[in-house]
């Protein structure tokens, strides 16, 4: 008899979820990120910054499964400085790559007589 449920089924469907709503969300979150650009006076291109942290990913993986595959052995394998600047790369554009982000988004939206046509003025 077991006194604890078991989380594992609760877990996965969760995760399965968050999946699903987070793909469903995705194009209506973009295009309201873009107007909310072009309301503040920027660019909705400006978005194309978010892909950056993506790039420095898809570099950085590689590298890094390639120098863990050679230490099987090893508890925390030992990385090169190359490895480990690439990591360091990562962390720091995904944080300025966030920031510059929600700096953009939070700016003041242009009235009315700067051309903004859905402006309340």
């Amino acid at each position: 008899m077991r006194c604890w449920p078991s989380s594992l089924g609760r877990t996965q469907t969760g995760s399965s979820h968050f999946r699903l709503t987070g793909l469903a969300f995705f194009l209506p979150d973009l295009a309201v990120s873009a107007r909310r650009l072009r309301d503040a006076g920027k660019s909705a291109y400006n978005l194309l910054w978010q892909a950056l942290p993506v790039v420095v990913v898809a570099v950085t993986l590689p590298v890094v499964l390639t120098e863990i595959a050679g230490q099987p052995e090893a508890i925390v394998p030992n990385l090169s400085p190359m490895a480990t600047g690439l990591m360091l790369a990562t962390a720091f554009s995904t944080i300025g790559v966030g920031v510059y982000m929600l700096v953009l988004l939070l700016r003041p939206s242009k009235s009315a007589a700067q051309g903004n046509k859905y402006a309340t003025e």
